[in-house]
């Protein structure tokens, strides 16, 4: 069962278009001000001029190269591409110069027609069609072969989190190369208006405060007491205290809904996981694959084989319902699925929470939650029998999905430095099989 990649986008706004990615990257000429005063890919579009926007990347200045032609989106091929082709499209969307471009589709595979193929440019052109080309839907690509290109990018940058949808969730933004939120004092519909229009979402349906639709998060509060008039081009142009400077009181992350929806698709960076067999013992079994695990013992936890150390991970995990539960064992009949830190692998911990380097979604008797950075249980009703599980290493995000029904469960922000792994914790009478 795969997720469904949804596009909803139907905004132009100058040389920008983008619906593929959980975040977004805001281009501005100067940065915040210090001390203010108060104050889907296969959609048909109707564009005159050919278009161009970067996919499933981290940011709308990296991703998949994507372009429409005659009113129907397609990808390039990556064979001659170089440093040359991708400095054309990061000038093109103003994404200034290039940081490093990517083939062998990096960013996930489309399946999209291949629309241009074998294109060598000079370097100087002002759109990549301008570029010496191979001819309209010629296609000579090897199956799987996808530019990419990840650009400088612009100053500060911009993303919602924690609803599995870029145009949905708390705001979080990144300053100095650090993610933090903005705190929800004065935070009203004329902020959220500015930061749907920022990342391209249409108009704002709701602005969330005390954040219990979205949580709050545990990065520094970076913008407080913002005071948009609703006409800016950036949440990063609001009249406002200095960065840094937080009036907040307690914990309370300013959220946003806007009307139109990207629900981002972690399938494309699917990577099948397993767990080392020779880890089996007398009441643990492992078949031969590693894919299959069955506890008859007391609780156990294992990493999988594979540590990620950089990029995107998508994995599923599918737990069988059936179970055979003995009396004297039905307190250890639960399971825990997720990711932990490479010094954590399969120690025993009074607490699973991201403080000792563990993200996961926990079952305990009929309970299913998260343990947040604070501490703090965050429960949900129905068991998810089909987990799908999304890593994105350098954003720092991992999200949890209820594969079968194609939903969102929740999505950790953390800051890794070390290897992470993908763990395992299962209970007496457990028994799951990872596809």
């Amino acid at each position: 069962m795969t997720l469904t990649h949804v596009h909803r986008c139907r905004r132009v706004l100058q040389n920008h278009q983008y619906c593929g990615s959980i975040l977004l990257r805001h281009h501005s000429s100067s940065s915040r001000p210090r001390n203010r005063s108060s104050a889907d890919e296969n959609d048909r579009w109707k564009y005159g001029p050919d278009q161009i926007r970067l996919v499933n990347g981290p940011s709308l200045c990296a991703g998949r190269v994507t372009i429409v032609h005659n009113g129907v989106w397609g990808k390039v091929c990556d064979d001659s591409w170089d440093q040359k082709e991708a400095s054309v499209v990061c000038r093109q969307l103003g994404c200034g110069g290039v940081q490093s471009y990517q083939y062998n589709s990096s960013f996930g595979v489309s399946a999209l027609p291949v629309l241009m193929s074998n294109v060598q440019c000079q370097g100087d052109e002002s759109a990549l069609w301008k570029c010496a080309q191979r001819g309209w839907s010629v296609n000579t690509c090897p199956t799987g072969r996808n530019a990419g290109v990840t650009c400088a990018g612009g100053a500060d940058t911009i993303r919602l989190v924690n609803s599995g949808d870029a145009c949905r969730g708390r705001v979080e933004i990144k300053h100095e190369n650090r993610w933090g939120t903005v705190c929800d004092n004065d935070w009203d519909l004329k902020d959220a208006e500015v930061v749907c229009r920022q990342l391209n979402c249409g108009s704002a349906s709701r602005a969330e405060t005390r954040n219990e639709l979205f949580l709050n998060g545990v990065f520094p509060v970076w913008m407080s007491d913002v005071k948009c008039t609703g006409a800016e081009k950036s949440l990063f142009d609001c009249p406002g205290p200095s960065w840094g400077i937080n009036s907040c009181s307690w914990r309370s992350d300013g959220g946003v809904q806007c009307r139109e929806s990207r629900v981002f698709d972690p399938t494309a960076f699917r990577v099948p996981q397993s767990v080392d067999p020779k880890a089996a013992d007398g009441s643990f079994f492992i078949s031969s694959d590693g894919k299959e695990l069955r506890n008859v013992g007391e609780m156990r936890c294992l990493p999988g084989s594979t540590g990620i150390i950089s990029g995107k991970w998508y994995w599923q995990v599918y737990i069988n319902p059936a179970v055979n539960v003995k009396e004297s064992y039905k307190l250890l009949h639960q399971w825990r699925l997720g990711v932990a830190t490479e010094s954590v692998k399969e120690k025993f911990l009074s607490l699973y929470n991201p403080s000792n380097g563990v993200w996961v979604l926990t079952q305990k008797w009929s309970k299913y939650y998260f343990i947040d950075e604070m501490d703090r249980e965050h429960a949900f009703n129905g068991m998810p029998y089909d987990v799908g599980i999304f890593v994105d290493f350098e954003e720092g995000l991992v999200s949890f999905y209820n594969a079968k029904e194609q939903q969102h469960l929740y999505t950790f922000t953390a800051t890794f430095n070390e290897k992470i792994y993908p763990y395992i914790c299962l209970g007496h009478g457990r028994n799951i099989y990872l596809p």
